[in-house]
């Protein structure tokens, strides 16, 4: 039998250059691909860099808001070494950031300029005008431009996932000490100690915040900002209620009941009331008859409930009944003043002048020791009258982004009830209404979830990615 004869394989040899100038040509294509590669992962490094200090931010902003260094709250002095280090690392993100927040900066300044008249002619010293300035209005741009210009870096996922995930962080805490887990009190004592405010009480949880009034408007915000984002990641005509959306106002309703916090439910359930019934037309209207016709049986409910200690089902209280007076108070002031009472604005200061109006109401004593209590009222009173001005421009920013104004009603119901609010001493909410970038030059919608299109796109990317097979020898 013969053996089979042996042959050494034999390569085909790959087609080589024709000469110089084809060699060249083959030589720059590979340096613009590594060149390509270096600029890509530098991308990616100056992202991570940014999603990781905005996210640092944001925490700073929740729960280390008076924490400070020389009088200086440290947040505010990140903001801003923050923005520089955007301006150098990423000169045309944030020039195309403040383009597209043009007219919301263009109200702040507004604002500044009206409030520093208004605060002159009342007769504040020009350094306490100056550093309201720097407190309320260069902060509130400051935060603006920041989360803006975060947007353009690293897309809105990375700002709404920081923002709501702090925030969350801070809600799942105060659960946690309603429930007397003493490792989340230990944790709000140890920032507590940062803050340098002494003792924490534990009569209400407040998670990682300030304090549960502080925790009611992030929750809000939180809503606010997942229901915008929600709504510019689909079509307009597509009304279907969120899974997350729904999660976090039921989290945030759980969180009011802890926290005692009793502002916030009103807005939440309205909220749910239009959210889950909005795409079923003229249902809707049936469902808020059906709403209105069982009032009878909520509040035989709440009359029930009413002995079990819950602050937030009790209306008698103090708090509660001291509203009413404080509210005829802020009008009474604004009527006395229209012109406005100026930046540094304490109605504290004023009660004398009123007490012979209002000594008859119940619980009239609170307008010697509390503010007003209700930002509308706070607002009118500091900048007066000439607020008119603005209206023109608020409208129109308003009216371009009505599409989103629904997810602001908890946030609404609950700045009625508190002296907290945009351009006063509220600085989250820049970071939310910075995801209004989204829509202000027309951009398509960014989808939510990643879908069929998308999915195979990424499939086609990763294929041609791969190396391709090495050439197998001719037989």
């Amino acid at each position: 039998m013969r053996r089979p004869v042996r042959t050494r394989p034999q390569f085909r040899l790959a087609a080589q250059p024709g000469g110089p100038a084809e060699m060249a040509g083959l030589l720059a294509e590979r340096m613009r691909l590594v060149r390509a590669a270096q600029a890509a992962a530098e991308t990616r490094r100056t992202v991570g860099v940014v999603a990781a200090a905005f996210l640092l931010f944001v925490f700073l902003s929740v729960s280390l808001v008076h924490a400070s260094i020389a009088s200086v709250p440290i947040r505010a002095l990140y903001g801003v070494g923050l923005l520089g280090l955007l301006l150098l690392a990423c000169p045309v993100q944030l020039a195309q950031a403040t383009r597209k927040q043009r007219n919301t900066l263009l109200v702040i300044v507004g604002f500044a300029a009206l409030g520093g008249v208004v605060s002159a002619a009342a007769g504040s010293p020009p350094t306490a005008i100056l550093r309201q300035i720097l407190e309320i209005h260069v902060q509130a741009a400051v935060n603006l431009l920041v989360a803006a210009t975060v947007l353009e870096v690293c897309g809105p996922r990375t700002l709404v996932r920081a923002f709501v995930g702090v925030i969350g962080l801070s809600m799942v805490v105060a659960l946690l000490q309603a429930a007397g887990v003493e490792p989340a009190w230990a944790l709000r004592g140890a920032v507590g100690t940062l803050l340098d405010s002494g003792a924490v009480a534990r009569d209400r949880a407040s998670g990682l915040s300030l304090n549960p009034v502080l925790l009611g408007s992030q929750t809000c915000l939180a809503i606010a900002m997942l229901y915008m984002w929600q709504r510019y990641s689909r079509s307009p005509n597509d009304l279907r209620p969120d899974p997350s959306v729904l999660f976090v106002c039921v989290a945030a309703l759980a969180v009011a009941v802890a926290s005692g916090t009793r502002s916030p439910i009103m807005g939440i359930l309205a909220f749910l009331a239009i959210y889950l019934t909005r795409r079923f037309g003229a249902w809707a209207v049936v469902a808020g008859l059906i709403a209105v016709a069982l009032l009878p049986l909520g509040q035989a409910l709440l009359e029930h409930f009413r002995g079990s200690g819950l602050r937030v089902l009790q209306t008698d209280d103090k708090s509660a009944v001291g509203r009413w007076p404080l509210l005829v108070y802020g009008v009474r002031l604004f009527l006395a003043n229209p012109l406005g009472y100026g930046l540094d604005f304490d109605p504290r200061e004023h009660w004398a002048a009123h007490w012979s109006a209002l000594s008859h109401l119940k619980n009239a004593v609170v307008i010697r020791s509390f503010e007003l209590h209700n930002y509308p009222l706070n607002t009118l009173n500091k900048y007066g009258a000439g607020l008119l001005l603005f209206v023109p421009l608020i409208l129109a920013l308003v009216g371009r982004h009505r599409a989103v104004l629904l997810g602001f009603a908890p946030y609404a119901f609950h700045i009625f009830f508190h002296n907290d609010g945009p351009l006063d001493t509220d600085y989250m909410i820049w970071f939310v209404i910075a995801l209004t970038s989204m829509q202000a030059s027309g951009e398509a919608p960014v989808r939510l979830s990643p879908g069929p299109k998308d999915r195979e796109k990424r499939r086609r990317r990763r294929s041609d990615s791969r190396p391709s097979a090495p050439a197998q020898p001719a037989p």
